[in-house]
C-alpha cells in the first residue's frame, strides 16, 4: 500500500498481526478439507493442507493431531506468519510448562517467559530472519501488555473489556 491507500486497517496490518488465536472451529475446517459433503472425516497422514494463518492454531492442530503431514499457512499479513513462527519455535524448543507460561493469560509470567527464552532458545528456533527481527523489535512490547491484548483484535478486546468488564473476560476465557 502506498501512503493513504489502505486506510486504518491497512496501516495496522503493515505494523502488527491482527489475531493472536484462531476463533474458527477447526473441526468444521477439518471436515471441509477432507469431505466437503459432510461425511465423517478421517485423518490422512500424507495430506498437504493449505490454511489461512490467522493465529496459527488451526495449522498447528492439523499437524499435532496427525490430520495432515504437511501444512502451508498463508496470509496477506506477514505478521501472522511471524506469530505462527514463534508458536512453532515454542513447540519445538520449550518444555510444555514454559510454553504455557509464554502464551498464557498471566501477563507478568508471559513477559518474564519472553524475556527469559527469547534471547537464546526461542530466537534460535524461529525459522526466518524477518520474524526474528520483528520479535526482536516488538516482542517486549507485545508481551508487556499481554499477547491476547496485542494486535488488532487486542485493541477490540481492550475496548470490550472496558465496556463490559469482568463479564467479557469470563466469556472469552470460556472459549479458550
Amino acid at each position: 500500500c502506498g501512503a493513504g491507500e489502505c486506510g486504518a486497517l491497512g496501516a495496522l496490518v503493515q505494523r502488527t498481526f491482527l489475531y493472536t488465536v484462531a476463533w474458527e472451529d477447526e473441526e468444521v475446517d477439518f471436515a471441509t478439507y477432507y469431505d466437503p459433503a459432510g461425511a465423517a472425516p478421517s485423518a490422512d497422514p500424507t495430506a498437504h493442507v493449505v490454511v489461512l494463518t490467522s493465529g496459527g492454531d488451526n495449522a498447528l492442530t492439523l499437524l499435532a493431531t496427525g490430520r495432515a503431514a504437511r501444512v502451508t499457512a498463508v496470509d496477506l499479513n506477514p505478521h501472522q506468519g511471524y506469530l505462527l513462527e514463534l508458536k512453532c519455535a515454542a513447540v519445538r524448543a520449550l518444555a510444555r510448562p514454559d510454553a504455557l507460561r509464554l502464551f498464557g493469560d498471566d501477563r507478568a509470567a508471559a513477559r518474564a517467559a519472553f524475556g527469559t527464552f527469547w534471547p537464546g532458545t526461542l530466537r534460535a528456533a524461529v525459522a526466518s530472519e524477518p520474524a526474528r527481527l520483528w520479535w526482536d523489535a516488538h516482542g517486549p512490547a507485545v508481551f508487556a501488555c499481554g499477547l491476547f491484548e496485542s494486535g488488532g483484535a487486542g485493541v477490540v478486546a481492550k475496548g470490550l473489556r472496558a465496556i463490559l468488564g469482568p463479564r467479557f473476560v469470563a466469556a472469552v476465557k470460556r472459549t479458550l
